[in-house]
């Protein structure tokens, strides 16, 4: 497929958006969903580079290997559906799973361990990994307890059980989600 050079590329929108914070209008840009060859891609032109990367985290899609990289850049990343998407349960797209991370036995065991709730305890996971969490709330106890997360630590053995979790599955995929749309679209092959 040939690139069509009426629309922006990348480079333009970042471009775009350095001009702004040269401007004083912000003062930090980042990006979403970013994989590190689209990060090197545009660390190549960037004249700024971004302050953080938004990307789907959680213990059934750890990226390891893309925090490391981040890290590495000073990037900083924001992982979103911290929880697991449990809307993707109540649906029935959990992968034959049956449950979410928040009846997971092994994130329970955890929270029973701590004293703490599943969510806090895979809240207190991103922390501890160096992430800033961003869940869906929608009642005030909810974020109370949200926010109750930075008063216990999560031990090497807590961690390695949630490491065995990772099984790659991203719940927020709009690939599959195009499914209805004419194909299978393989965005994160």
């Amino acid at each position: 497929m040939v690139p069509d050079p009426t629309k922006p590329t990348i480079g333009d929108t970042w471009s775009a958006m350095e001009n702004l914070v040269k401007k004083g209008l912000v003062k930090n840009i980042g990006v979403a969903n970013f994989n590190a060859a689209l990060l090197l891609q545009l660390l190549q032109t960037a004249t700024i580079k971004p302050s953080v990367n938004q990307i789907e985290l959680h213990p059934r899609l750890q990226q390891s290997r893309l925090l490391s990289f981040c890290a590495s850049h000073d990037i900083a990343v924001t992982g979103f559906s911290p929880l697991g998407s449990t809307g993707y349960v109540q649906i029935g797209m959990d992968r034959g799973e049956g449950v979410g991370l928040l009846d997971n036995p092994s994130i329970t065991a955890i929270a029973e361990k701590h004293g703490k709730t599943p969510a806090q305890v895979l809240l207190g996971w991103g922390a501890q990994r160096g992430t800033a969490v961003i869940p869906k709330c929608s009642s005030l106890g909810r974020l109370r307890e949200n926010l109750n997360v930075m008063d216990f630590r999560l031990d090497e053995e807590d961690f390695r059980v949630i490491g065995e979790l990772d099984k790659n599955w991203r719940y927020n995929d709009p690939g599959v989600f195009a499914v209805g749309m004419g194909g299978d679209y393989p965005i994160w092959d």
